[in-house]
């Protein structure tokens, strides 16, 4: 009785020793309801003329009879050369393509120092939380998404918009994001804020990142990366180097892109499409790009032309690709003389777009006739010294306390204008790029040789073998979801307006401690949207090994030793909060409680006496 008693005391000196020990910050947890900014695409970031003022108008302003003259020109220059009407040769089609295109874009074309050609178009300032625009083309489908989803730890009041013009060289974006970030935390009066970021706007906040470590380790507590171009995009890498022409291979492919645009579910477009009802799914693609009226009624009539033909051959594939094929081949080089290398070699915002192992082909290709000034050339290298330096300074952030979590979405085919057609994509992102540095193996085929991190214990494989996410820069801090198009986090759930994919981006911005993927078995590092059950399906990864449920490994960093056994015991104590997720892994004996118990448990593995948890018996 006395040596039990006597093993008693030595147990509670031995648990007070381990809680003591312990740092507070460990694992302390303080519930992150930091105010959010919304950092978004290209598409987000509508130019005005005199933004902020009462003379102010939209750049593309689609109503405007010019726009629309434009528009048809642009889109007749290939329908109507494919639909045999009118057009027979394709230089003249490619010129009325063109012309079309540089009526358009020519407002906001930059000149040869890689500034603004006109100094009155810029970007619309929305220094007020979102909720003050809710007229406003800012609050779009996806910002009500997320700000529902994330209701209950933000209101509207506390979500902000950073504008940005995309144009320009994005180390000068991030300096107006430095600054966009004090006005936020101003007006909050919170000291920290969370960053969402899309498509181009993951170049910005990466710029920031890199120029800003200090002020970012006070300024932030996640920065979420979803579906960004930090390492570029490679359709406008193929571009700048002039690789546009390429085979159709899979109409189908197309008709997945045109059914995101028109809303349509795939299974029912291509239905829709094959049966003949085109105008009904042209004027849903129409109608959801450019609005009703009688800009989508002139798109409307020319795609019905073209896709009148198609429906009348016996082969889609044949039909559209031959006419696609021809015109692309024949075409390429009228559209870069007469639009390509004189109107976009002056952006620096859209070479900071152009993968690193593209950069120097197309910087070569499109300056070929020409010599860039000093202040352009300037501007167009400014980001490949950030790019260059991603890993760190992803790395940097997180050890300074940001939780950094990177998403990368596919499951579509890559838009058919370059090369790069057969990449692992999302339809606009290439998964490679998007993930931060996936290997992925071309559409259909696998990955040669698998390579897997340092920690043995997780597999990095997608289920379909073609993406390999232990070269991501993030491996254990990096997602992937089948099923979800470029940008979109607006994907239906089961309930009226539930939206499980701006769920989950919740989930990894309120964090407790720095995500993994490891930590949620509801949030693998591979899942899978389904349209059916319109839920995120947990994905298993390629070998996935029973080591995977991660039990008392609660620091999440690939081991379960010491560390482990004070933090459970903590948590139990009461001295430190944890997140649902995280009290499962830390249930080692499996009766739905954390207690010193599971504490002596995960010591007696740590320390080798115990070679499996109760839990997982």
């Amino acid at each position: 009785m006395k040596n039990k008693t006597v093993k008693k005391l030595i147990c509670m000196l031995l648990c007070a020793l381990m809680v003591l020990s312990t740092p507070l910050g460990v694992m302390a947890v303080e519930l992150n309801s930091a105010p959010v900014i919304y950092v978004g695409d290209i598409s987000d970031n509508a130019l005005y003329a005199y933004p902020n003022t009462a003379n102010s108008s939209a750049v593309f302003d689609m109503s405007s009879s010019a726009f629309i003259g434009s528009t048809v020109k642009m889109i007749s220059g290939f329908a109507l050369y494919a639909t045999g009407f009118g057009i027979a040769d394709i230089n003249a089609a490619a010129t009325t393509l063109s012309t079309g295109i540089k009526e358009i874009m020519d407002p906001i074309l930059c000149n040869e120092k890689g500034t603004s050609k006109n100094s009155s178009i810029s970007a619309w300032d929305y220094s007020d939380p979102i909720s003050a625009y809710k007229d406003d083309v800012i609050y779009t489908e996806n910002v009500q998404a997320f700000a529902k989803a994330a209701a209950g730890y933000v209101s509207e009041d506390e979500i902000f918009f950073f504008s940005y013009d995309w144009r320009l060289d994005p180390t000068d974006n991030a300096d107006e994001l430095m600054y966009f970030i004090d006005h936020v935390k101003e007006e909050t009066g919170k000291n920290k804020v969370a960053i969402l970021a899309t498509g181009n706007g993951g170049i910005i906040v990466n710029s920031y990142l890199y120029e800003y470590e200090g002020h970012a380790e006070d300024s932030l507590t996640s920065v979420v990366l979803y579906n960004t171009s930090i390492y570029g995009n490679a359709l406008v890498g193929d571009i700048m180097r002039g690789r546009i022409t390429r085979k159709v291979e899979d109409a189908g492919g197309i008709v997945d892109i045109y059914n995101e645009i028109s809303g349509t579910n795939r299974g029912d477009a291509i239905f829709s499409f094959v049966k003949g009802d085109s105008m009904g799914f042209i004027d849903d693609i129409s109608t959801n790009l450019l609005g009703s009226g009688s800009v989508s009624l002139l798109i409307g009539k020319l795609f019905s032309l073209l896709i009148t033909t198609i429906l009348e051959s016996q082969d889609v594939d044949k039909t559209y690709g031959k006419s696609y094929n021809n015109f692309m081949d024949k075409a390429a080089k009228t559209i870069y003389k007469e639009f390509l290398k004189e109107y976009l070699r002056n952006i620096p915002g859209i070479w900071a777009l152009v993968p690193e192992k593209d950069f120097y082909d197309a910087y070569e290709f499109m300056f070929e006739d020409a010599i860039a000034s000093g202040a352009l050339d300037a501007k167009i290298n400014a980001y490949r010294k950030v790019q260059d330096n991603t890993s760190k300074t992803l790395e940097t952030a997180k050890n300074n306390g940001i939780n950094v979590c990177v998403v990368s979405t596919y499951g579509y085919q890559l838009l058919p204008v370059t090369v790069s057609l057969n990449d692992v994509s999302n339809g606009i992102d290439s998964v490679k790029y998007s993930s931060i540095g996936a290997k992925t193996a071309d559409s259909g085929e696998e990955i040669d040789n698998f390579v897997n991190c340092e920690n043995e214990k997780h597999n990095h494989i997608s289920p379909e073998e073609d993406i390999d996410a232990s070269y991501c820069i993030l491996p254990e801090n990096t997602w992937f979801i089948k099923n979800v198009p470029h940008g979109d986090i607006t994907a239906e759930g089961k309930e009226a307006g539930d939206r499980p994919v701006a769920t989950f981006l919740v989930w990894l911005i309120f964090g407790f401690t720095q995500r993994n993927i490891r930590e949620s078995a509801s949030y693998p590092q591979f899942m899978e949207y389904s349209r059916y059950s319109k839920t995120i399906i947990a994905n298993a990864t390629a070998g996935d090994d029973a080591n995977e449920s991660g039990y008392g490994d609660v620091d999440y960093d690939g081991k379960v030793d010491a560390s482990d056994a004070r933090a459970v015991l903590r948590i139990a104590v009461g001295l430190d909060e944890a997140s649902k997720e995280t009290r499962i892994v830390a249930d080692v004996d499996g009766n739905e409680k954390v207690e010193a118990a599971d504490a002596r448990l995960v010591l007696r593995y740590a320390v080798g006496l115990d070679l499996i948890f109760p839990v997982q018996k």
